[in-house]
C-alpha cells in the first residue's frame, strides 16, 4: 500500500513539475530515511551520517534555488510578478510526501524482516530452569540427582 500511494503520489509531481525539479526533490530521500529510522527505530544518526547530510542537503538547496532562477520568466519593470501556481506547490507537496512513504515502507520493511533476538542461554538463572523432585526427596534437574 506504501508504494503505491508512493508511486501514485511520484507519478502526480511529474505532471504538475518539471521533471528535474521533481527529481530534485525526491533526492531528498536520505533525509526521510534518517528521520524514519530515528523516529521508528530510535536509531540517532551518527555524526558523519548527519554531517553528510547536511552536506548533501545543502548541495540540493543551492541545485533548486538555481534551477528556479533559470526557470523563472525575465521581467520587465512593468510587467507583474508571477508566483508559483497552485499546481506547482501540490506537486512540491505530493513530491515530498512520495518520499516519505517510499522511505516509510522501507523502514517498516526492515523492522518486520529483522530476525527476532535468540535467547542467551548463558544468562539463565537458576529460578528459570525446571526443578523436579526425585522420588527420593532430592532435588534433581533434568532426572538427575543434584547433591544437598
Amino acid at each position: 500500500l506504501l508504494f503505491l500511494a508512493g508511486s501514485l503520489c511520484t507519478n502526480t509531481s511529474l505532471t504538475l513539475l518539471a521533471v528535474s525539479f521533481a527529481y530534485l526533490l525526491k533526492a531528498i530521500e536520505p533525509f526521510f530515511t534518517m528521520a524514519l529510522v530515528w523516529a521508528v527505530d530510535g536509531t540517532p544518526p551518527s555524526a558523519l551520517q548527519f554531517f553528510s547530510l547536511v552536506l548533501a542537503s545543502t548541495g540540493l538547496m543551492l541545485t533548486g534555488c538555481a534551477q528556479r532562477a533559470m526557470h523563472t520568466p525575465s521581467r520587465h519593470a512593468d510587467a507583474p510578478a508571477t508566483d508559483a501556481t497552485a499546481g506547482e506547490y501540490a506537486g512540491v507537496v505530493l513530491a515530498l510526501l512520495s518520499n516519505l512513504l517510499l522511505q516509510l515502507r522501507n523502514v517498516l520493511n526492515k523492522q518486520l524482516l529483522r530476525p527476532p533476538p535468540t535467547p542467551d542461554v548463558s544468562r539463565r538463572t537458576m529460578s528459570t530452569v525446571p526443578l523436579i523432585v526425585s522420588d527420593t526427596g532430592s532435588p534433581c534437574r533434568n532426572g538427575f540427582a543434584l547433591p544437598l
